[in-house]
């Protein structure tokens, strides 16, 4: 099995491009994948349910699931996974608890270095998984994937025998 931590022989920090970021719903419309109206709608309905614009968008049709996980990744200047095609290593078990993983909705992905990846649909909710990690936090970056494949891919990294048709949330 292979060595799922890239090593480096002398890193240096990657600047961040200085921008601001664009909303998600900014750059679809930019793109020309939905209109004006069709974000105006979504973001009415987002002010009476809980849920982020891209889940309202896909739910009514006006966009695919992939197109806005590649505009998060844009906005928070972090990677598209797919981890059907890259899952994690059976290894990456070992970084984060099956607890955690569950919770925050997130999958322990690859080591860069001292760096965690971690699959995430969600990047702005990663604040509340630092908070949870603590000091281990300070060298986690997120990867986007889709929200199914994320669970998918902590059920065969921590209960590979089971698959995801036999676990339920709690991983029984």
């Amino acid at each position: 099995m292979s060595d799922p931590q890239l090593r480096l022989s002398a890193p240096r920090p990657v600047s961040r491009r200085d921008r601001a970021t664009t909303p998600v719903g900014r750059q679809l419309v930019n793109a020309g994948l939905i209109s004006q109206a069709h974000l105006l709608e979504a973001l009415a309905m987002q002010r009476s349910i809980d849920a982020p614009l891209g889940e309202i968008l896909v739910a009514q049709g006006y966009v695919a699931r992939d197109d806005v996980l590649l505009a998060i990744a844009l906005q928070y200047d972090a990677e598209r996974v797919d981890l059907d095609l890259d899952p994690p290593s059976p290894l990456m078990a070992a970084a984060l608890s099956a607890d955690l993983c569950q919770r925050h909705r997130i999958v322990p992905w690859r080591w860069i270095g001292t760096t965690l990846l971690v699959a995430t649909s969600r990047p702005d909710q990663l604040d509340a998984l630092r908070a949870d990690m603590g000091k281990a936090a300070r060298n986690v970056l997120p990867v986007i994937a889709d929200d199914d494949q994320i669970i998918q891919a902590t059920s065969s990294l921590f209960w590979p025998a089971s698959g995801a048709a036999g676990c339920d949330q709690s991983g029984r």
